[in-house]
């Protein structure tokens, strides 16, 4: 095919061609046309609105009070980057070809280097920022008299800035695999499509092994998951030991006390089951690409 699948880690890029050339155009299998050209597209609408609401709500001043909620407007930002970056690369050509509207397949085709390298640098960001979030919420709840030292907003910044510049520093060569050969005549569509082939760098065997086999394995996957489990696994023992005693707190009347520690057990419990579902959706991708 003219254009890449994001699966294995794998761009499926034809060679590079000769100027002026012309080539027989690769049409997408009418399954997977149909699903990411059509099936996928409302999901991609419904994320960007929520998300987009999602960042309008954590930019809020009032929002922006709790530090957690920083953690929350970064993830709503990268997960909308994610979002059109697979549009562009995996919806925009199929949904194209269908309705034949070639210049479609021409733009994606143009964006993909750009729009690839932004999507795993997103992905990156995500995924430790959701790690650096489950972090923040276990010494919240398990260390809370040291709490206020350790989570001062400068830290929380920091820790912010360093996850941001370790994933802008970890995906650095993303912009670099793939460019732009040339322009080749397309038979029998009859349109000119730019042509995708892949860099010395990324054909090189040993950035291969270093990067995708080695480095990807473990950082995007094997330590931000081992953090995750075993760090939210502690929460949630915390909550429920806050659970009991919030129960002992009913016979009291401390209500401001008891409303208090309601409110920490229902933050606690939202960012435990955003925790959850963001495991569960990457766990499927792992099994999908294995």
């Amino acid at each position: 095919m003219l254009l890449s699948d994001l699966d294995n880690n794998t761009l499926i890029i034809r060679e590079k061609p000769e100027e002026g050339c012309i080539e027989e155009y690769d049409f997408y299998k009418p399954v997977e046309k149909w699903l990411l050209g059509v099936s996928v597209l409302p999901f991609i609408i419904v994320g960007l609105m929520a998300n987009a609401m999602s960042i309008r709500i954590f930019s809020h001043k009032y929002m922006r009070h709790q530090s957690v909620n920083w953690y929350l407007l970064i993830l709503s930002i990268s997960d909308c980057i994610i979002l059109i970056g697979a549009f562009f690369v995996l919806t925009l050509p199929r949904l194209g070809e269908i309705l034949q509207f070639w210049q479609a397949i021409a733009i994606s085709y143009y964006t993909t280097p750009q729009m690839y390298a932004f999507m795993t640098l997103a992905q990156t960001i995500s995924v430790w920022m959701t790690a650096a979030m489950s972090i923040h919420r276990f010494i919240g709840v398990c260390m809370p008299f040291k709490a206020s030292t350790i989570l001062s907003k400068k830290n929380v910044k920091r820790l912010i800035f360093c996850v941001i510049m370790a994933s802008i520093l970890f995906n650095t060569t993303r912009f670099f695999e793939v460019s732009i050969s040339g322009v080749c005549y397309m038979m029998p569509i009859g349109v000119e499509l730019p042509v995708l082939a892949p860099t010395a760098l990324r054909m090189n065997p040993l950035y291969h092994k270093i990067f995708y086999a080695w480095a990807y394995t473990i950082i995007m996957f094997i330590i931000p998951f081992t953090i995750l489990i075993v760090v939210n696994s502690r929460v949630i023992v915390a909550i429920h030991k806050s659970r009991q005693v919030h129960a002992k707190l009913n016979v009291c009347d401390d209500a401001a006390r008891k409303q208090e520690l309601a409110k920490e057990i229902s933050t606690s419990i939202m960012l435990v089951a955003i925790v959850l579902a963001f495991l569960t959706c990457n766990t499927l991708v792992c099994a999908y690409k294995k």
